[in-house]
């Protein structure tokens, strides 16, 4: 059993039911338990935690500049669909597992407008 921690506050907007519940939910599915900032912290795939290294945010940048270009839109219209595409406020917080899909998306985007 994993010593339950108080986790409130500690990842914005996560409350101390919602981290008790994903305790519960990575020992019932044995599901690792990582260590975030010294906190145990259950049920989280670490490969999901990080954000785009820079080679990653240079081709995604670059695909955001030629997509915008040929769809008669600004980068930063076209930052704030990709951002919203994978739930984000902002590109830079969108999920380094998501890469693949991000450029995928980038390189079929058609601007629905046009």
């Amino acid at each position: 059993m994993v010593k339950k921690v108080n986790l409130e506050g500690v990842i914005e907007g996560l409350t101390q039911e919602m981290a008790e519940q994903m305790m519960v939910a990575a020992e019932t599915r044995k599901m690792p338990i990582i260590n975030l900032a010294g906190i145990n912290v259950a049920g989280v795939d670490p490969m999901k935690l990080g954000t785009f290294n820079e080679r990653e945010m240079a081709s995604v940048k670059a695909l955001i500049c030629y997509a915008a270009a040929n769809n008669n839109l600004t980068e930063d219209a076209l930052r704030a669909i990709v951002a919203d595409r994978f739930e984000r406020i902002l590109v830079e917080d969108i999920p380094s597992a998501h890469y693949e899909r991000v450029i995928e998306y980038l390189v079929d985007f058609k601007n629905s407008v046009n």
